[in-house]
């Protein structure tokens, strides 16, 4: 006949032990393996100027002054657009920024390209 195996006593877990444990436990992951921090976004003051012979930069015409602008090649460009009036530009009132279009690198304020597009006014 086979008898059931007991413990000895004061050894094993009993339901209070149990009840007492497992709250103290998740607990103690909760705060072990807590949400870890988000990374620290790049400082935009440690990026490099776009140069305009980078090729994406060529892709879409860029120049650091407006007034430099192709005509011929650019018949959409117009008077008074600028990066700094430019939806994609991304800090207005600066003479550099980064430009959506060109992620972790600096356009001039006076600058445009032919992805240009006029800011809403609010």
């Amino acid at each position: 006949m086979d008898l059931p195996i007991r413990p000895a006593r004061g050894v094993g877990c009993t339901r209070r032990r149990f009840v007492w444990l497992v709250p103290a436990g998740a607990a103690l992951l909760a705060t072990a393996h807590g949400k870890p921090k988000p990374a620290a976004p790049p400082d935009p003051s440690t990026f490099a100027h776009l140069d305009e012979r980078d090729p994406h930069a060529k892709a879409v015409g860029y120049v650091e002054d407006a007034a430099r602008v192709d005509r011929k090649a650019y018949p959409k460009f117009t008077a008074g657009s600028t990066c700094d009036n430019c939806a994609l530009y991304r800090v207005p009132a600066q003479p550099w920024s980064e430009c959506t279009l060109f992620p972790r690198k600096l356009v001039a304020a006076r600058g445009w390209c032919d992805a240009y597009v006029r800011r809403a006014v609010p």
